[in-house]
């Protein structure tokens, strides 16, 4: 289905003076194959996904789908391929949820009956029933990824290229939505390339492509991989699971093993002794009384209390689309109080250079 001939790519700034992003890369994906990409950050993953794409165009070599060459620019061959970016505020563009789902198909003129037929369908799988005619800059990080990655696969395209879709998803989400993968491709024949910097996320999948510095290191299944030992210079980590099965050994069937009794001694240990008094806190932090905040008549956090203490790691934690990051932006003051107030030592509270905000999205913080 997709197969790279020797494909070396450089951007257009960096020409003369900067290594090739991809430098003579070869592979080739099957029909309903899935492969795991990996690799550390700059060594070529979201350049190669473009390529795949056919966004980009190499300077050397050459790529093929279904046997046509990719730089033929087909609109057959862009419509059987669907990519995800890594930010999903890079190809939503609809004003509601609906119409974002809708502008594809719109777009390579199917019935107004299949498009709400496919729109209701996609809407069930990832739980957008309710949001359809929400304005996609009103959802969490997550659940934007999750539109995302519908809209891609409303196309029901036959290869599926997934550029880090797991970065913006919480623990709770990513289990349904590798299942979620793993039904469509089961479903539709599609193939899938899963670029991910992390061995951890993708260890479901058995063939793996690794890129080092532009280069296509390795290409081969899961065993292999990790026990290679060039791992470290490629900047990964095996899963734990692998790491532990180099220091277990295998009992056949039958194996009788000898009970023996062995003394341990160990200092003593105060960890987990519940404190005779409950801890004490320093003075001050910003105390929050009663708030709620949201995006215009849209209320996210509704009548909430809390305190974070000053001098310490305070942790936010909660699924996709509580209010997490609504709740940082309005400390930070990029949002207005609805209702209630913020105190800082008893007085009220203004961020104005004292609060620092880094978002999800490195992007929104460039001008």
């Amino acid at each position: 289905m997709l197969r790279f001939n020797n494909v070396s790519f450089t951007y257009p700034q960096n020409q003369g003076k900067e290594p090739f992003a991809l430098r003579g890369v070869s592979f080739s994906l099957g029909h309903g194959e899935i492969a795991g990409l990996l690799g550390a950050s700059g060594s070529g993953k979201s350049t190669l996904s473009r390529l795949a794409a056919g966004l980009l165009l190499p300077q050397e070599g050459s790529i093929f789908f279904d046997g046509l060459d990719l730089s033929s620019r087909s609109l057959e061959i862009h419509r059987k391929i669907g990519l995800l970016f890594q930010s999903p505020d890079q190809q939503i563009i609809g004003t509601t949820v609906k119409e974002d789902l809708a502008f594809g198909l719109e777009n390579i003129g199917l019935s107004p009956t299949e498009i709400d037929r496919r729109i209701s369908n996609i809407a069930s799988q990832f739980g957008l029933i309710d949001l359809l005619e929400t304005p996609p800059h009103l959802l969490s990080g997550g659940v934007k990824q999750e539109l995302a990655l519908a809209g891609v696969m409303i196309m029901e395209p036959c290869l599926l290229i997934l550029d880090e879709p797991t970065s913006n998803l919480d623990p709770w989400f990513l289990p349904r939505f590798l299942d979620l993968l793993e039904k469509f491709r089961l479903q539709k024949g599609v193939s899938l390339l899963f670029i991910s910097p992390h061995s951890e996320t993708i260890r479901h999948i058995q063939r793996f492509l690794v890129l080092s510095e532009g280069k296509l290191v390795f290409d081969g299944n899961s065993r292999t991989l990790w026990e290679k030992e060039e791992l470290g210079s490629w900047l990964l980590d095996a899963p734990e699971k692998n790491l532990l099965d180099k220091f277990l050994v295998p009992f056949s069937k039958g194996t009788d093993v000898h009970e023996k009794k062995i003394q341990v001694t160990a200092p003593e240990i105060e960890l987990f002794r519940r404190p005779a008094e409950a801890p004490t806190f320093p003075q001050g932090g910003l105390k929050i009384q009663n708030l709620s905040a949201g995006y215009g008549k849209n209320i996210v956090l509704s009548e909430i209390d809390g305190e974070f203490f000053p001098g310490r790691l305070n942790l936010v934690v909660g699924p996709m689309g509580v209010g997490k990051t609504t709740l940082l932006l309005t400390l930070g003051g990029s949002l207005p109080i609805l209702k209630g107030k913020i105190e800082a030592d008893n007085c009220e509270w203004k961020p104005v250079g004292r609060a620092c905000i880094a978002f999800q999205n490195p992007e929104d913080l460039f001008f």
